[in-house]
């Protein structure tokens, strides 16, 4: 049976109960994650007018003349009221179309005197009879304040209905005052992108701890399928939706799954009599669920659990199984829930943010550091370390027949002996390496960190695996004959998703690498490479923290140059990059210093002769050999320097002199 759209071709609900409901809900939450937003989330929230800027944990919205900063939080509580945020939204919408019949005087009249009817307008007569109540009603407007307004001279005006919308809906969700019409503004902004809505609750909603929470069986199962209602329009179950012989009422049925006469259904309102048994007890909810085709869809109310009965909780679950896998319906001390499984568990791949990274900046900015700090809590079978360079290539990359020492047991008349032969088999290196671990477990994150990329000839280490470096695409690589045999040797399974249809980079598998950017690379990128990659800078740091208030231990490193002065390292990098380096258009930042170009030999003490042989070396050999300076005497050579014992101090002193940089007080 197809069931039309639940929100363009509309019934109006009561959503009373559902409020009350979402506030218990909210209430007992006492912990809402931060969501991290990917690529495409970006995307599709980009889509919304009042979005200026969505950082990774945040929303920068202009809502009306201010600019504001909703955490991402938010995303959780406008998830988690989706259903009463559309059934509210409905009204308003129907309420609308009222206002164009009449003018904002007769329409504030009739709300006052509760004379307003929807009866003009094309809609059922369920929503006809309780469109109206969302004005005078408490149950319907939550004790909202009323949308007339009345000002000092006696003239009656109407609310914004985006305010009104935002005074009901937020009354489940206790979040402060100045908050609230914010969050408002943007779920009601939410309600008129469906779509957006929809891709936000299916990717954020298993944040949430439960979806519904009842200990009253056929309470639960109405608000199973009314969720299920406003999530798909039913439509992953509507062919299992079928008429009984008595067309008054339905059924699912499905390859054992049986939910007998779960709706009634009729062309007109039903009274309590139509819907109860003889004895009076009531055999379906008095309220419809939902229209469909000119059709009130009224639901049972004969429901057990465990009894093997018509309705049954169990035959519910098993409905929620196969056509819901991102549910799971279960029952804990007598309580039932609706829950959504993490995707992990609902997919062949684990939905992760694994990206391919270039951190890129001047040499000693952390870019390695920068990755050990996302693998340094991970055992080593958790990721591969590989450094490119100029005699690297796609075998040392992925792997290549290599010989191997094997001893072949031989029977004669004299008995067994052995004799050693050479075999080639294929031997898999890092990149294979880890594509079969992360295969094997999606369950947790895996790693490939590459050095120094820019040093290996990309193009040629890569080779076609490169395309799979496209996330966004469905893009498969054919293997070589001797790397498929390997994986399907080592996945045991031709038809394993890794090797099936060629080789595919699971989600799980993040590609992390670094680029020094001073190094004159013999093998220069093409485009194609590189927008397959997500650039990150890393730039040098100053202060005592960095950009995400980490602290920047370089700030108190101090070169002592055996005199019984110190200079601070940071002052230094600092005087050198921008007064010498940056200034200079032959040179630019590339060849800045970054705060762990060299590292202090005894605690914070960066020792005079390594400061020489390394710091100053690169100064004068990779940065200012060729061009005018002010750091380096004139005709002046790196050999002036030593022995270091003799000279160093004194040539170090003088170049501090010559930068300006004077000794720690």
């Amino acid at each position: 049976m197809k069931l039309k759209s639940n929100y363009y071709n509309i019934m109006l609900k009561n959503y009373s109960e559902l409020a009350q409901t979402l506030e218990e809900k909210i209430k007992s939450i006492d912990f809402w994650p931060e969501i991290k937003f990917d690529t495409t989330d970006k995307e599709n929230l980009n889509e919304l007018e009042s979005i200026i800027l969505v950082n990774d944990h945040s929303l920068q919205l202009k809502i009306k003349d201010n600019h504001v900063i909703l955490p991402s939080q938010y995303i959780l509580y406008a998830v988690s009221i989706k259903a009463l945020a559309l059934s509210v939204k409905q009204f308003l919408d129907a309420f609308e179309k009222l206002k164009t019949k009449f003018n904002t005087v007769e329409i504030c009249e009739m709300i006052i005197n509760k004379s307003l009817s929807f009866s003009t307008l094309d809609l059922d007569d369920y929503s006809k009879k309780i469109g109206p109540e969302i004005f005078f009603n408490p149950s319907f407007n939550l004790g909202a304040k009323s949308i007339v307004n009345k000002d000092k001279k006696g003239k009656y005006t109407l609310r914004g209905t985006a305010d009104f919308f935002s005074s009901i809906i937020l009354k489940p969700i206790n979040i402060p005052q100045a908050s609230s019409s914010i969050l408002g503004s943007f779920i009601f902004n939410l309600c008129e992108n469906i779509e957006l809505y929809n891709y936000l609750e299916r990717k954020f909603i298993n944040k949430i701890p439960y979806i519904i929470k009842n200990d009253i069986t056929k309470v639960f199962a109405r608000e199973v399928f009314s969720f299920l209602y406003q999530y798909d329009n039913l439509n992953a179950i509507e062919d299992t939706i079928e008429k009984n012989k008595d067309s008054n009422f339905t059924s699912i049925k499905n390859d054992g799954i049986s939910l007998t006469s779960i709706f009634k259904t009729s062309t007109e309102l039903l009274n309590p009599t139509d819907l109860s048994f003889e004895d009076g007890r009531l055999r379906y909810f008095t309220e419809p669920l939902f229209i469909n085709d000119n059709k009130f869809y009224y639901f049972s109310t004969e429901w057990t659990n465990g009894k093997e009965r018509r309705l049954d909780l169990v035959s519910l679950k098993k409905l929620i199984d196969k056509f819901y896998p991102e549910f799971e319906l279960t029952s804990e001390d007598s309580v039932h829930l609706l829950l959504s499984k993490r995707p992990e568990i609902i997919s062949e791949e684990k939905s992760t943010t694994a990206k391919n990274i270039i951190f890129y900046g001047a040499p000693g900015t952390g870019k390695s550091h920068k990755i050990d700090t996302k693998i340094e809590d991970l055992d080593n079978h958790f990721f591969e370390r590989v450094t490119f360079h100029p005699e690297f290539d796609n075998i040392s990359f992925i792997g290549g027949y290599k010989p191997r020492s094997v001893k072949i047991k031989h029977e004669d008349e004299g008995g067994e002996y052995f004799e050693t032969e050479i075999h080639y088999e294929f031997v898999s290196q890092s990149f294979t390496s880890i594509y079969e671990r992360a295969w094997k477990d999606l369950d947790n994150p895996y790693y490939l960190v590459i050095e120094e990329i820019n040093r290996g000839n990309c193009a040629e280490i890569f080779g076609e695996i490169f395309q799979l470096l496209d996330r966004t695409s469905k893009y498969t690589v054919s293997p070589s004959k001797e790397l498929q045999e390997y994986l399907e040797g080592s996945f045991k399974d031709k038809n394993h998703l890794g090797i099936k249809n060629g080789l595919k980079l699971p989600k799980n598998l993040s590609i992390l690498a670094t680029m020094n950017t001073s190094d004159q690379s013999l093998f220069p990128m093409d485009s194609a490479f590189k927008r397959r990659w997500d650039w990150e800078y890393i730039p040098i740091c100053y202060d005592p923290t960095d950009d995400f208030e980490n602290k920047n231990e370089s700030y108190y490193f101090e070169i002592d140059i055996e005199d019984g002065k110190k200079y601070s390292w940071i002052k230094f990098i600092e005087k050198i990059n921008l007064n010498h380096i940056n200034d200079n258009k032959s040179l630019g930042m590339d060849k800045c210093i970054g705060n762990y170009f060299i590292k202090p030999d005894i605690e914070n003490t960066i020792s005079l002769k390594p400061f020489i042989n390394k710091v100053i070396f690169y100064l004068w050999n990779d940065v200012f050999k060729d061009e005018d300076n002010n750091v380096f005497e004139e005709n002046s050579s790196y050999e002036n320097f030593f022995p270091i014992s003799k000279n160093g101090k004194k040539k170090i002193k003088e170049l501090f002199d010559r930068i300006e940089l004077n000794p720690i007080p």
